[in-house]
């Protein structure tokens, strides 16, 4: 694969690390941040039974987008076969960006470190409940009312999303990819995402 195809695939990737975070922005705006939906059982019981079966659907989504990314199979899309093709292209990206010997060893260190860190939080908190979801054991865990212990909130806000951030930075450096071909993982686009999820609660809430 040539330069330019690889680099097509990098844009793809940074898609999905798109997908993902919204995934996860609309999940935790909608449920974790919104107190009176849980509540509506008072108001409306068919609509309390929709959004937690929701609530579960949504979350399971997530989870299987973030496994996406570290999937260990032969996806030309996760984190690790995107870092193996940045490093075989590091030649041509110290030429494209002018940078010296010592530049690119550190922006090669730094991008590794992202890597280990996103990898790490897979294997912590991702890697168990995706093959509990991919087993098809998810509706027993519901009918149980057990919980799938996964994705806590503080962590996938101030960790994950951040880290993957951070990476979708870097790799948008490294092909000098413009926000006119894909925009960045930001804070206004997270806003916007979270406005949007509020408006809709809103109007669930006042038609109750």
């Amino acid at each position: 694969m040539n330069y330019n195809d690889t680099r097509q695939e990098v844009i793809a990737f940074l898609i999905h690390c798109q997908w993902t975070q919204d995934c996860w922005v609309m999940h935790s705006s909608f449920f974790n941040k919104n107190p009176a939906i849980v509540n509506l059982n008072k108001h409306c019981p068919v609509l309390d039974r929709f959004l937690k079966s929701y609530s579960h659907i949504s979350l399971a989504y997530t989870v299987l987008q973030i496994g996406k990314l570290h999937d260990t199979e032969n996806s030309s899309l996760t984190i690790k076969s995107i870092w193996k093709k940045s490093m075989n292209y590091c030649s041509r990206i110290k030429q494209d960006l002018n940078f010296t010997d010592s530049e690119m060893a550190k922006k090669k260190v730094h991008f590794e470190k992202i890597k280990n860190e996103l990898d790490y939080f897979h294997e912590c908190h991702i890697r168990k409940p995706r093959n509990f979801i991919i087993a098809h054991s998810d509706a027993k865990t519901y009918l149980n009312d057990a919980s799938f212990e996964l994705l806590p909130d503080k962590d996938m806000e101030d960790f994950y999303l951040k880290k993957l951030k951070k990476l979708s930075d870097t790799l948008l450096e490294f092909w000098s990819i413009e926000e006119t071909e894909i925009k960045p993982l930001d804070q206004d686009a997270k806003n916007d995402t979270e406005a949007v999820v509020q408006r809709l609660i809103s109007c669930v809430l006042s038609s109750t």
